[in-house]
């Protein structure tokens, strides 16, 4: 036998490739035994329990334990980027035999085929005892950067009060303006990648990046080309609006002055910016948003009446009550008196509503200087206002219509489920229609009239997916702001109610005999106050 090492306990030695431990002396510790290995490192220990057992007793005898392992262990990582050499020796040792490990290493090189990126000074003068070492380099492939897209900012319409010391104003940017021309939107394009190439000097392929659709308008955004990206510019003048998920300028009536004997009465398919008022007697009437940004405000006009969108009042309006302000999404106005306001979402009233009939699902004012005084005020889920009613004790009525939150709840499930399985169907749908365009790329001569009628099916049904996604998100988001109202109907009082102010949640009627600031609700078929 060949010995390889003794200290006071034990001796090892090898025979044949193998490894034998042989005990003379009780008292070793099994785990410092690591520290034997890192000294031998041409040692494999490939029975353990035979030199735990060779450990608790003097047998008199060798154990086997392992094996000889080669000088050095030379290795091509699986993806063929890095020649590996593993020295199994002492440091002593691969001094003694430096050149004969680098002709065993250069021989393997030839054997095998590799030609690319051979570290020859590492093989030389580098190796380490014991370790393990890169001794030849290959070129990874870059893969390609993903398409980026970026669209024009769409302006949240979150209604602001400001002062400047004499005056208050209600500032939001209700409608983005966009010019004939204007930068709306790019797609940077996917990269195709850099390939890489092996230690054997094959070269192995890039990914490409993943592509991303531009989703606008044809008719009113054009896109064009520069470079390596892909720009939206607007056709028309008019409104920047995003409709069913994609970027669209919406037609635009913008009238400088006011809505009057002049102009008549406006009815228009479309938005209408109106930069004056709307004299007494007069309406304005359009499918899309409506916006009246004179700071003098409205009087007795008839009615505005917006049938898809939003309303913008920045003054505000006394009505005379023959006022009519109805919306089919949501209200903002500075103030109101003697009106009556009807939305389809949510009415939002900076300093206060006077004598009013609101109609809502939501209706809020300013938490802090908000007034509901009289009239008749309707909710299907919250109100919230700083004061109801006031010290004259004028009656009040806030109705909340209320809601079943397990339906509700069971319905956004519902959702939730169906945006889950379309999603999967879409991403399904995304990956054959790349796999299908990405074939016919390489054989356009052979694309035939059928093909492309199979691409254009494919890409019509997965933006049908896309829009009904869409609608679910819009719908899911709703439900959501609902659930969010405390039980099942809610009014918030953030600093007082005065008496007279007689609230209904649900089938609960509250009067408010004395001043009471806090939180309403409805909860489990029970009134709650907070």
């Amino acid at each position: 036998m060949r010995n390889l090492y003794k200290n006071d306990y034990l001796y090892l030695q090898s025979e044949r490739e193998k490894v034998f431990v042989e005990v003379f002396k009780l008292g070793f510790q099994l785990k410092d035994f690591d520290q034997i290995l890192k000294e031998v490192p041409q040692v494999a220990l490939t029975q353990f329990a035979n030199l735990k057992k060779a450990l608790s007793m003097i047998h008199n005898e060798a154990i086997e334990i392992g094996i000889i392992k080669p000088r050095v262990e030379l290795v091509i990582s699986k993806d063929l980027l890095e020649l590996k050499a593993r020295i199994n020796m002492s440091k002593e040792e691969l001094e003694e035999a430096r050149a004969e490990i680098t002709t065993e290493i250069m021989d393997f090189i030839e054997k095998t085929g590799v030609k690319v990126g051979i570290l020859h000074e590492v093989i030389s003068s580098g190796l380490v005892a014991g370790d393990e070492v890169v001794v030849a380099k290959g070129t990874a492939p870059v893969n390609g950067q993903d398409a980026k897209v970026t669209y024009y900012t769409l302006s949240e319409r979150k209604p602001v009060i400001q002062q400047d010391g004499t005056a208050d104003y209600y500032e939001m940017n209700f409608l983005d303006e966009v010019k004939q021309g204007e930068w709306l939107g790019q797609k940077i394009l996917l990269e195709a990648g850099i390939p890489g190439v092996s230690v054997t000097g094959e070269v192995i392929p890039a990914s490409s990046g993943k592509d991303k659709q531009l989703y606008y308008d044809r008719d009113t955004i054009s896109a064009v080309n520069e470079g390596d990206k892909i720009v939206l510019h607007a056709r028309i003048k008019g409104a920047f609006a995003k409709v069913n998920g994609n970027i669209m300028v919406q037609e635009v009536m913008i009238i400088e002055g006011d809505v009057g004997s002049k102009t008549g009465n406006i009815d228009y398919d479309g938005s209408v910016i109106i930069k004056g008022t709307i004299n007494d007697g007069f309406s304005v009437h359009a499918t899309k948003d409506i916006s009246v940004i004179g700071n003098m405000g409205l009087g007795a006009i008839d009615s505005i009446i917006s049938r898809t969108g939003d309303i913008y009042i920045k003054g505000g309006i006394f009505g005379k009550e023959k006022a009519l302000i109805q919306a089919a999404n949501n209200v903002y106005m500075k103030h109101a008196n003697e009106c009556t306001i009807q939305a389809g979402g949510d009415i939002h009233i900076g300093l206060y509503a006077i004598g009013c009939k609101l109609t809502a699902n939501n209706i809020f004012l300013d938490v802090n200087r908000g007034r509901i005084i009289g009239g008749k005020i309707q909710a299907k889920a919250q109100v919230v206002t700083a004061f109801i009613g006031n010290e004259a004790e004028r009656s009040t009525s806030i109705n909340i219509e209320g809601f079943d939150r397990a339906i509700l709840k069971k319905e956004l499930d519902e959702l939730m489920d169906k945006h889950q399985k379309l999603t999967l169907i879409m991403d399904k749908l995304k990956r054959e229609l790349d796999a299908f365009e990405e074939t016919f790329e390489k054989i356009v001569e052979e694309r035939t009239v059928a093909d492309e009628a199979e691409s254009e099916a494919m890409r019509s049904k997965y933006e049908q997916i896309r829009r009904m996604i869409f609608t679910i998100d819009e719908r899911k988001n709703a439900l959501i702001t609902v659930l969010k109202t405390k039980g099942e109907g809610e009014v918030t009082i953030m600093r007082k109610a005065f008496p007279k102010t007689s609230l209904l949640i649900k089938d609960f009627q509250k009067e408010i005999e004395k001043s009471t600031t806090g939180v309403f609700f409805v909860k489990d078929k029970n009134l709650f106050f907070e």
